[in-house]
């Protein structure tokens, strides 16, 4: 019989490189090899013409009598006196075919086709092994998953974009504050600057760049600046954005295109400039844009903002696959009420007291709630998230319209009254 592994119950029968089998198993293959290759002179001609040209095998167990069985990879080996045959632990025959017993009828070419009896032979596989014992019992978290220093952005460089206040600024702050260098994208220059002074005074590398992220071409000058003076950028934080308060039919086109620049395109500029880059680099990446929650539900008043939202989060779903074979994961964050700095201006105290009832945590967010759940997304903790959307916004979400009641401990469905 020809020296490879065969595929049953069905499956195309094909040759198997050492490059397609997995390292642990290499040895248990070398040795199968091995016997097969002295054995096969005491099987029959017709059954070896068979085995060589047979497109498919078929494998019938005493256990299922007249079925076929469901697909293995199946290791033949003939001793003069029986043929065995070896099945991965992975695979639910090797409880089906035992030792020194014929439990099955191997038919090749066909499933009346030339036939033998089968003995079973199990193959030791220690890591599928190791992980039942795993199963069996409990067991403490993998130390590598748990390393306190999969939270650190020590000699990584972060892009943050709209960093010179707000969200953008707690962002780049909290990256910094875990060891990351910092390029502060900002249209203003002086807020630019004082947030690049604020890592640099902490301890931190920082670098000012004023620039229009809803330019193309200043996005591409401001990120060959960041990579002369780091060497390479590891994340990118596409945070800028704005809206204003309008009913949909009393904008005008000039009104969308302006949001549109502002959330959608900025966005797209970003992820162009830097994944680009990190391609080159070959070392992977982390793309987190910033988005809003409305993008996830309905906006009165908000529309072309909330559609514009809505695109960056499909964007993110589409950019995590098509970076995914670079290690480039891409992901977004929605916040909802983040008492930044404008934000604190404009709201009284009684609107802030509401925030007690309209948010099921009971408070509005700050920058550093969205900073913290960034930290997670640009770290090795998120080693294996991506395309993920993550709200984080004291549950307003989920709560999908009801509210904690002011009067009690309850919780009513609709706002609760102005007082």
């Amino acid at each position: 019989m020809p020296a490879c592994i065969r595929r049953a119950a069905g499956s195309k029968v094909r040759g198997l490189s050492l490059e397609e089998v997995p390292v642990r198993r290499i040895a248990a293959l070398a040795l199968v090899l091995a016997l097969v290759a002295s054995a096969r002179a005491g099987l029959s001609p017709e059954l070896d013409r068979a085995l060589h040209e047979a497109k498919y095998v078929y494998v019938r167990s005493e256990r299922k009598s007249g079925e076929l069985g469901k697909a293995a990879e199946i290791w033949f080996y003939y001793d003069g006196q029986a043929v065995y045959v070896g099945t991965p632990p992975t695979s639910w025959r090797v409880r089906r075919i035992k030792h020194g017993r014929p439990r099955a009828r191997i038919a090749v070419g066909k499933a009346d086709g030339p036939a033998f009896e089968a003995r079973g032979e199990v193959v030791h596989d220690a890591a599928v092994e190791q992980l039942q014992e795993r199963r069996a019992r409990p067991r403490p978290l993998h130390p590598e998953v748990m390393d306190p220093e999969k939270a650190s952005l020590t000699g990584r460089t972060a892009v943050v974009t709209g960093a010179g206040a707000g969200i953008g600024k707690g962002i780049a702050l909290g990256l910094a504050a875990f060891g990351a260098r910092v390029a502060v994208l900002e249209l203003d220059a002086a807020t630019a600057r004082a947030t690049a002074a604020a890592i640099e005074g902490a301890g931190g590398q920082a670098l000012a760049l004023p620039a229009d992220v809803r330019d193309g071409e200043a996005v591409e000058r401001a990120v060959a600046a960041t990579i002369e003076r780091f060497g390479g950028i590891d994340v990118l934080v596409n945070n800028v954005g704005g809206t204003f308060r309008a009913a949909f039919l009393e904008t005008g086109e000039k009104g969308w295109d302006a949001l549109v620049r502002a959330n959608l395109k900025t966005v797209l500029h970003g992820t162009r400039a830097v994944a680009s880059r990190m391609i080159a680099r070959g070392r992977g990446g982390s793309i987190i844009n910033i988005v809003s929650i409305e993008g996830e539900r309905a906006a009165p008043f908000y529309a072309v903002y909330g559609a514009c939202k809505a695109a960056v989060i499909g964007f993110t779903r589409s950019m995590a696959l098509e970076l995914a074979p670079h290690a480039i994961r891409v992901n977004a964050i929605a916040p909802d009420i983040c008492m930044t700095e404008g934000l604190a201006k404009m709201l009284g105290e009684p609107e802030r007291e509401r925030h007690r009832f309209l948010v099921p945590l009971g408070r509005a967010g700050v920058p550093d709630d969205i900073a913290g759940a960034a930290l997670f997304l640009a770290s090795d903790l998120a080693g294996y998230v991506t395309g993920v959307t993550l709200p984080v916004d004291g549950g307003t979400h989920a709560a999908g319209g009801w509210y904690r009641d002011p009067e009690g401990e309850g919780w009513l469905l609709g706002p609760p009254p102005r007082r």
